[in-house]
C-alpha cells in the first residue's frame, strides 16, 4: 500500500473574496445537499440552500427565517443562536446547539468559514440536522439498485422512520411474520447479515435531492 506523500500535496490557500457569480454557483451546488445549509453571519443576512429553505419554512419548525435572519421560536433561544454566530465570526469557535418547538427539535452546527466579513463574504455556516436518515429519493434509488419489491421498499422506509415490526404490520395490514420475512429479504438482497448493516448502508449513501420538492 502506497502512502500519500504529504510533501507533494498543494499548500492550503486562504479563502479569496468571492464574486456574486461564485456565490451563485456555490448555492446551486449546495442545493444538491440534503443537509440544510445557511451561509452568512451577523449583519450579513443568510443565503440558504433549498433544504434549509424548506426546513425553515415549516410552520412548526424550531427555527425560521424572518427578514433574512434565522431566528428561534422565542427570544431566549434566538439570543443563544446569535451569540454562537458572533463567537464563530469573531473567535472562530464551533458549537453544536439544539433548538426546540414543542416536540420538534433540530440540532445546528455553527461553523466559522472564510474571514470575518471580508469583502462582505459569509463568515459563518449553519448546518441543520436532518429530519430523516436520508432523502426520500436516495432511499428509493437504493431500493431500485438492490431490486427490492414495492412492499419491501415500504418496509425499509418504515424501519428508517424508526417504526417497530408490529407498528409496520398494523400500518400495512399484514402479519408481523410477513414483515419479518420482508426484512429477511431486504438483508439478503443488500448483502447484509443484520438489519443494522442495511441501515448503515443507507445512512452512508451520497444525497440525491429531488429537482423540485414542496414542504410536507
Amino acid at each position: 500500500m502506497a502512502w500519500i506523500d504529504t510533501q507533494t500535496l498543494p499548500t492550503w490557500q486562504p479563502m479569496q473574496p468571492a464574486s456574486h457569480t461564485d456565490l451563485s454557483v456555490l448555492m446551486h451546488v449546495l442545493d444538491q445537499i440534503d443537509y440544510g445549509i445557511a451561509l452568512g453571519g451577523a449583519g450579513l443576512g443568510w443565503q440558504c440552500n433549498r433544504t434549509a429553505r424548506l426546513q425553515l419554512a415549516e410552520p412548526d419548525a424550531p427555527l425560521g427565517l424572518r427578514a433574512n435572519e434565522i431566528v428561534a421560536q422565542d427570544a431566549a433561544q434566538t439570543s443563544i443562536l446569535r451569540s454562537a454566530v458572533h463567537v464563530a465570526q469573531t473567535q472562530r469557535h464551533r458549537r453544536l446547539l439544539t433548538f426546540a418547538n414543542g416536540a420538534r427539535r433540530v440540532s445546528v452546527a455553527v461553523v466559522p468559514v472564510g474571514q470575518d466579513g471580508e469583502a462582505g463574504n459569509p463568515s459563518v455556516m449553519l448546518l441543520l440536522g436532518r429530519r430523516a436518515v436520508c432523502a426520500r429519493l436516495t432511499t428509493q434509488q437504493f431500493c431500485t439498485l438492490h431490486g427490492l419489491t414495492p412492499a419491501e421498499s415500504d418496509v425499509l422506509a418504515a424501519v428508517l422512520a424508526g417504526r417497530a415490526p408490529r407498528e409496520i404490520a398494523v400500518a400495512h395490514g399484514v402479519s408481523v411474520t410477513t414483515v419479518r420475512s420482508q426484512v429477511s429479504a431486504i438483508k439478503a438482497k443488500t448483502g447484509a447479515k443484520r438489519l443494522q448493516e442495511v441501515l448503515l448502508q443507507v445512512a452512508l449513501l451520497p444525497p440525491l435531492v429531488p429537482l423540485f420538492e414542496t414542504i410536507r
